[in-house]
């Protein structure tokens, strides 16, 4: 049987051998926030390097509970709102893919969370049904259902949040330079 690390940890949420992978795609926001500064959106260059870091702080231990997730919700919410704002500067088309693109991101957020707390936190019944990637089945600590579980989230975060909308962030920044 092949061991499996932090599994039953009381402060580790996900194991770091597994949140690594949402450092790797934290480095989509710091490109971000380079070409984003070198358009001059100094002030959204700004805030995009101040995300990465609290998200590289928060990825790089993720807990049960702790003040890193905190301000680093605080600085996407102060940073997707100015981003926002910023949107409305651009022709309507920019506008409107960034919107749709947040509210696309959102929403992959919100379904990837709640396959999370049904994978991994609501303990439920032990059934031996065999284990689907997307299921709202509860998986057992130390076992290859709970480790893909946890790959599952991070790697649907890490794609959807930091490399696809850091992607649609320099396109529209690209298009519409200062």
């Amino acid at each position: 049987m092949p061991k499996y690390i932090q599994h039953d940890d009381e402060i580790i949420l996900i194991p770091q051998h597994i949140s690594r992978i949402g450092i790797y795609t934290c480095q989509f926001i710091l490109i971000n926030a380079y070409i984003t500064y070198l358009n001059k959106y100094y002030v959204q260059g700004l805030l995009d390097f101040v995300l990465y870091t609290t998200s590289i702080i928060h990825w790089r231990k993720i807990k049960h509970s702790g003040i890193e997730r905190k301000i680093d919700v605080c600085v996407l919410l102060v940073t997707f709102t100015h981003a926002t704002y910023t949107s409305f500067l651009l022709p309507r088309f920019y506008t409107l893919l960034w919107i749709y693109s947040l509210l696309g991101g959102t929403s992959i957020f919100y379904l990837n969370e709640k396959l999370f707390y049904y994978q991994v936190i609501k303990k439920g019944e032990d059934k031996k049904e065999p284990y689907h990637y997307f299921s709202l089945e509860y998986t057992r600590p130390n076992t290859l259902e709970r480790e893909l579980a946890y790959y599952r989230s991070v790697i649907t975060h890490g794609i959807s949040l930091h490399v696809f909308l850091s992607l649609i962030s320099v396109y529209c920044i690209i298009n519409n330079p200062l």
